[in-house]
């Protein structure tokens, strides 16, 4: 693995399941390890669940929509410079992407609503 993609899409609830994917962000994997490290040794999960859950489970994983925003949530109380080096530039790399990705997915909802269900899904690619 040399990166994570990060991706926001949905796939439409009808006979010929369509899937949407119009966001796509690579985070090397250098950068996701790190921050994956000091999630382990650093967050506790009982405070940040999404957060740690999504950096101390293996990939490939998703989440859903509210798992997004709680996500935003949790990420916004972690002030950037509790991180250093390559965890740090990794964090960055997440909080941006998920700045991208809580629009795109609300975009998502309001014009699919209970017609599509919206993933955002983490998975290692070359």
């Amino acid at each position: 693995m040399s990166k994570v993609l990060c991706t926001v899409g949905s796939v439409l609830r009808s006979r010929n399941h369509g899937v949407m994917i119009p966001l796509g962000v690579f985070i090397d994997a250098t950068l996701w390890q790190a921050l994956a490290t000091w999630a382990q040794e650093s967050l506790p999960p009982a405070e940040y669940p999404t957060l740690a859950r999504l950096l101390t489970t293996s990939l490939s994983t998703s989440l859903g929509h509210a798992e997004l925003l709680r996500l935003q949530e949790e990420a916004g109380r972690i002030s950037p410079d509790s991180l250093a080096g390559a965890a740090s530039d990794g964090f960055a790399n997440l909080l941006q992407f998920i700045g991208q990705a809580v629009p795109c997915a609300e975009g998502l909802h309001e014009d699919y609503g209970d017609r599509a269900d919206v993933r955002v899904a983490f998975q290692p690619s070359r």
